[in-house]
């Protein structure tokens, strides 16, 4: 009995000893975690190994964005196709920059001309066709603004890739996590309908009561169904722009999803981003309204080509000719080697003249349509400004009032249904109410993404093709 006594005692004390050190233990940590916060060098190098970590995770999630968006623009047929047009006018241009090629003409005269050296059988000839220099300079224009308009044709084709993948991204992103709302509302609808068909049988609710749950619930049920189709169809348009012959097998980039909904969940940071980036374009940097511009300078220098050509043309030749000189004993050849000067002047201007007017009129459509197109540009990110600020500012309505509401709506309800005051029915209603405000916030959430995505590739002036850059409007 003493033995039993004394190893309950010494367990006892054993126990108090690691009480008394927890306490103790927690008591110093404790009193650290104060002197840290208190100490401003201490709290500001905790701060600082926060922020490289918090730095580090951003860039690891924006890779996989980067990832694909290499992938879609190194696969684009469409891409590919115009550069290798961009690769055939810069190969045009070098044909161009140089004077023509030599000609040579060759004559054989079976019956012999008479001349006064004697008759000429044989003539051989030589010839150079001289260009001024500004209709050489003229056809190099057109053709370098050539090459510069395909390049702004690349980075245009380029940047409305990049929002098609990023929409069709988003709507992965969305159809899964609608999915989930629908998913969440059909189990909740399920509950519902078991408790009115407990009513129902203890003859507290009528039939029409669970008739009309039932519906609900079917509909609830059908639209979740067909999600999965949505998911399917997000997926193949991935797969489709990434050119990988299938669906995409992924998740959504977190990097990307991250980025545009936080600027969506702050009215006020996004009003910055887009105050900024509104000031910081030019218009004259924007890949579409460069190659409308570019266009219209190509007009006006194929009107200097034009009038370049209609100057007299100078032709440089040697000829040699063969004479057979009768007069000489035994019929000998003579050779004579004589230089020539030729020259051409248009004196029919009609042709020139049609052919200067379709080039007036060219140039005159051409700056019609970059007015066009610039106002139009104008127009479209005025009204994304404005659409993203009020989609933005629903985002803060439904988050700060109408959700609290519906939280505390259903707290109360759960609290009535405790005391006897409500009925479940009416828990299981509040809990559909949160799960549509929910999603409101993911359709509207989802809308903000497009018109960012939107936003992204009217405003974005660097080039798309080589690299893909981080995403930020």
């Amino acid at each position: 009995m003493r033995e039993k006594i004394y190893q309950a005692w010494r367990l006892i004390h054993i126990l108090s000893l690691i009480i008394l050190m927890t306490i103790i233990f927690e008591s110093a940590l404790e009193f650290t975690h104060a002197v840290s916060a208190r100490d401003p060098v201490t709290k500001a190098s905790t701060t600082s190994q926060v922020k490289p970590r918090e730095a580090v995770k951003s860039q690891l999630a924006m890779r996989a964005w980067r990832a694909l968006k290499a992938q879609a623009l190194e696969r684009s047929a469409r891409i590919a196709s115009q550069r290798a047009s961009i690769s055939a006018r810069r190969a045009e241009v070098k044909a161009i920059d140089r004077w023509a090629d030599p000609k040579v003409s060759y004559r054989f005269s079976p019956s012999p001309i008479e001349t006064k050296g004697g008759p000429l059988i044989h003539s051989l000839m030589i010839s150079q066709k001289i260009t001024w220099g500004d209709e050489l300079s003229s056809a190099v224009k057109v053709a370098e603004l050539g090459v510069k308009e395909a390049k702004r044709g690349v980075e245009e084709e380029g940047l409305k890739l990049i929002e098609s993948l990023e929409r069709a991204v988003w709507s992965l992103w969305f159809a899964e996590h609608h999915r989930s709302l629908l998913r969440s509302e059909v189990k909740v609808m399920d509950s519902l309908v078991s408790h009115i068909e407990g009513l129902v049988e203890t003859l507290a609710r009528p039939l029409s009561a669970l008739s009309r749950v039932r519906y609900e619930r079917r509909l609830k049920r059908e639209r979740y169904e067909l999600s999965s189709a949505d998911i399917e169809r997000a997926r193949l348009a991935i797969g489709l722009l990434l050119q990988g012959g299938g669906r995409f097998e992924g998740s959504p980039p977190a990097g990307l999803i991250n980025a545009s909904s936080k600027l969506c969940h702050q009215p006020q940071a996004l009003a910055q981003v887009l105050a900024k980036s509104a000031s910081d374009i030019e218009e004259g940097s924007i890949p579409t309204l460069q190659r409308a511009a570019l266009r219209v300078h190509q007009a006006a220098v194929s009107l200097d080509k034009l009038r370049a050509t209609q100057r007299p043309q100078l032709e440089l030749g040697l000829q040699w000719s063969a004479v057979n000189d009768l007069s000489l004993l035994g019929g000998l050849r003579d050779d004579v080697l004589t230089a020539q000067i030729g020259g051409t002047i248009p004196i029919w201007r009609s042709a020139n003249g049609s052919a200067r007017a379709s080039l007036v009129a060219e140039r005159a459509r051409r700056e019609a349509a970059l007015r066009d197109r610039s106002e139009r540009w104008r127009s479209s990110t005025n009204e994304l400004i404005v659409t993203l600020k009020d989609q933005a500012r629903q985002l803060e309505t439904l988050k700060r009032e109408l959700s609290p509401l519906a939280e505390e709506t259903l707290r109360q309800t759960r609290h009535e249904y405790e005391v006897g005051l409500a009925d479940l029915s009416e828990v299981y209603r509040a809990e559909l109410s949160i799960l549509a405000l929910k999603r409101d916030t993911l359709t509207i959430q989802f809308a903000c993404a497009l018109s960012l995505a939107r936003w992204r590739s009217l405003t974005q002036s660097a080039p798309t093709i080589t690299s893909a850059e981080e995403v930020s409007p």
